[in-house]
């Protein structure tokens, strides 16, 4: 199974909106380049920790030891609505992947999760749907597993990986709120991430400016350069 797109001396990006892109004015790209390395972005726009957790497991299977693993985490109250949650086991082709401007699916198979939070939820779905599959949620629980489940992940990865909290465990727009949070026990991680870069508001993938793609990407590789 070597024809998912992963080469030799691969940068594999995890995450959500903030780190799609693979145009040379986004960060992933930005970074593969500095580093001499093929890009592999998983992101996905909307997407969960949960779904970032599937594209760790999809890595996972074609991870080489020199490879570069960059994982920026997302808010922890986004969650996932399955048409078909009886068809086991999921993976990454079963989610959505249609969001906004994004028309081409990665994958062949005809996804059946949805991912988001309520109000982007609300906005591509249809209301009865969500109606009937609303349940009681802990945002403190949901933060507590998604951690657990990013550590063991993670655990498994025996290339070299960058963790960013970013938005985990919770949205904030008074960035200073981040160094109060709690991160549940989350191992390994930077305390920054893409969404600390927003400069200003613009009508990009990702959320970032070119300048700003610019400045996170010196960061990463900046992280990279202490750590490795």
């Amino acid at each position: 199974m070597r024809d998912a797109g992963l080469k030799k001396n691969n940068i594999i990006i995890c995450g959500d909106s903030f780190s799609y892109g693979t145009e040379k004015n986004h960060w992933p790209r930005i970074v593969a380049q500095e580093t001499k390395r093929n890009l592999t972005n998983l992101a996905m726009i909307g997407c969960s920790n949960y779904a970032i957790c599937f594209q760790l497991q999809y890595a996972l299977s074609f991870l080489e030891p020199d490879d570069l693993v960059i994982v920026s985490l997302t808010a922890a109250e986004r969650f996932e609505l399955d048409d078909d949650e009886y068809n086991v086991p999921a993976s990454i082709s079963d989610f959505r992947l249609d969001i906004d401007e994004i028309s081409h699916p990665r994958h062949n198979k005809t996804p059946t999760i949805t991912s988001g939070n309520l109000l982007s939820q609300l906005r591509n779905y249809h209301i009865e749907r969500i109606k009937k599959s609303m349940i009681t949620s802990s945002y403190r629980l949901s933060a507590q597993y998604q951690a657990w489940c990013v550590n063991h992940l993670l655990s498994k990865v025996q290339s070299k990986y960058l963790l960013y909290r970013n938005i985990f465990p919770k949205y904030h727009s008074n960035k200073e709120m981040y160094k109060k949070e709690y991160y549940f026990d989350l191992e390994n991680f930077i305390n920054a991430g893409p969404y600390d870069f927003e400069t200003k508001q613009v009508s990009t993938t990702n959320h970032l400016s070119d300048e700003d793609n610019v400045s996170f990407a010196k960061k990463v590789l900046d992280d990279y350069n202490i750590n490795f």
